[in-house]
């Protein structure tokens, strides 16, 4: 996966755009996990397990630190997120991966003076994009 370089920046865009996408440039870091759980074909009888391909399962957690007055618009679309937005992560190198995400959580870990730092968890839905 081309995640391995050091992130750049986040860019959330909630559903129907609408407050304007937000993004926050200081990532600390960033786990995606793409699973793809099989499904077993296996008749009465057979001497092995038969298995197909099943669906892809994609998830990711950030862990970053942003100043609360400068990302406030931030703060504000992930904690009234009410449906899938759109979820992009660059690397300073280039890449990227995005697509339609659902916020599964939000947690402010501390703040100290306009420093927060938060960790949001995002459930992929439907295809990514992986550039």
């Amino acid at each position: 996966m081309p995640l391995s370089s050091a992130l750049s920046s986040v860019t959330w865009l909630p559903a129907g755009g609408s407050p304007p996408a937000s993004t926050v440039a200081a990532v600390g870091s960033v786990s995606v996990t793409i699973n793809r759980s099989p499904f077993e074909v296996s008749e009465v009888g057979d001497d092995n397990a038969a298995f197909i391909e099943g669906y892809q399962n994609v998830s990711a957690t950030l862990d970053m630190f942003y100043s609360a007055t400068d990302s406030a618009r931030f703060e504000a679309n992930i904690t009234s997120a009410a449906g899938a937005g759109t979820l992009t992560v660059f690397t300073s190198s280039g890449d990227s991966i995005s697509g339609a995400a659902y916020v599964t959580s939000y947690s402010v870990t501390a703040a100290a003076n306009d420093v927060v730092r938060a960790s949001i968890g995002f459930q992929f839905t439907g295809a990514i994009a992986l550039a």
